[in-house]
């Protein structure tokens, strides 16, 4: 473009730098545009990956529900086997004051 413009005028060596330029600029713009049309399979295959990961993301969600129902089930088991310890504990004292009492009373 710049060469044509020389051809039938006669630029000042700042019209010249400046059509340069404006050359330059156009030649990288052309390689971004061809970029970003190169970039589409990669985005593509980026968004295939993170649905990807958002459904095993729900997968394991659904696990961690499991597993929390899991573990509520067994914290109310430890809850009544504590239960039964404390009876059995309480049982021990009463049978311990009552052997002792029978002991005392013994001649």
């Amino acid at each position: 473009m710049s060469e044509n413009l020389e051809d039938t005028h006669k630029l000042s060596p700042f019209e010249t730098l400046v059509l340069q330029r404006f050359d330059e600029m156009n030649d990288r713009l052309g390689k971004l545009e061809a970029r970003k049309f190169e970039t589409k399979p990669i985005w593509e295959q980026a968004l295939a990956e993170i649905l990807e990961v958002k459904a095993e993301v729900l997968e394991v969600k659904s696990e961690v529900v499991l597993v929390g129902k899991r573990i509520d089930k067994c914290e109310r088991a430890i809850r009544v086997l504590n239960d039964d310890v404390v009876q059995v504990r309480v049982d021990l004292r009463g049978f311990d004051e009552r052997i002792t009492t029978l002991e005392g009373s013994r001649p």
